[in-house]
């Protein structure tokens, strides 16, 4: 009987625990491949994922899909999901689980099962039991100081709001160089984006882009369209500006003729890429 007892209790702190720790982040991203799946998406497993974490209370998404700013800006605002298999030969075995952007595991579910021999079948069996665990959670979005205490010790993942990490030191200097150490707040009057009033019109391509004040830079759009691909969010630096889009983060600043550069660092051969959208005003 204590055993059955201390089970139970374990099993509530558990809950508890997890509450706790998921409540603080709005976001989940679903990757598009779990890695025991040979292909994207294989028999729609990812797909299911993120419309149980939705049907849950979360805001997900797959891996890829345009994100909002605040969250495109910076990915620890974000879980990352997980299915662990750990199948046998006559049962589907599944674990759903949430990490941080530290990759540290903030949930796991209690094991799915299916005992179906079809693979499609099984597969979204297991995982509907599998999130029974997400269900008991009763999640509801909370910003509480959970949040903002982890973002705090880990400043360093938080500067990769931008994940700018390694490119700050590179490009930081040509910004130095160029404008030296001038507030942000009031653009200087030389600066050919603050000469123009409305929107600034750029090409690159052949396609034009519209670049929109907002209230701490700039958004940015491609000509048609209504949602921005990209933020220019004003660094602390006269003409330097931190670049986030759905798939590529660096560093932004405009040259002499009123042209904007950017500037984003290529992982895989550590070197810097430089775009450059000609001014069309």
């Amino acid at each position: 009987m204590k055993n059955i007892i201390y089970s139970v209790i374990f099993i509530v702190l558990g809950t508890l625990s997890s509450f706790a720790q998921v409540n603080p982040y709005k976001y989940v991203i679903v990757p598009n491949e779990f890695e025991f799946l040979r292909e994207a998406d294989q028999y729609q497993l990812n797909s299911l994922t993120k419309f149980l974490f939705e049907k849950y209370g979360f805001t997900a998404f797959l891996e890829g899909e345009q994100l909002p700013l605040e969250l495109a800006g910076n990915r620890c605002k974000a879980l990352t999901a997980f299915v662990k298999n750990e199948s046998g030969i006559f049962s589907t075995k599944f674990y759903v689980g949430l990490k941080d952007c530290n990759n540290k595991e903030i949930f796991i579910s209690k094991e799915g099962t299916s005992r179906t021999k079809e693979y499609k079948v099984a597969y979204h069996e297991a995982l509907r039991d599998a999130f029974q665990s997400v269900a008991a959670l009763n999640y509801s979005y909370n910003n509480s100081e959970a949040l903002k205490s982890t973002d705090s010790t880990s400043k360093k993942e938080d500067i990769a709001v931008v994940e700018v990490v390694a490119v700050p030191t590179a490009i930081n200097r040509k910004d130095e160089r160029i404008t030296g150490n001038k507030s942000m707040k009031q653009p200087s009057e030389d600066r050919v984006d603050a000469k123009i009033s409305g929107n600034l019109s750029f090409e690159m391509k052949g396609n034009t882009y519209i670049l929109k004040r907002s209230d701490n830079g700039y958004k940015f759009f491609q000509n048609g369209m209504t949602e921005p691909f990209a933020a220019l969010i004003a660094s602390n630096k006269e003409n330097s500006f931190i670049y986030s889009s759905v798939t590529n983060q660096g560093m932004a600043y405009f040259n002499k003729d009123g042209d904007l550069l950017i500037e984003i660092l290529d992982r895989a051969t550590n070197s810097i890429n430089t775009l450059v959208y000609k001014l069309k005003n």
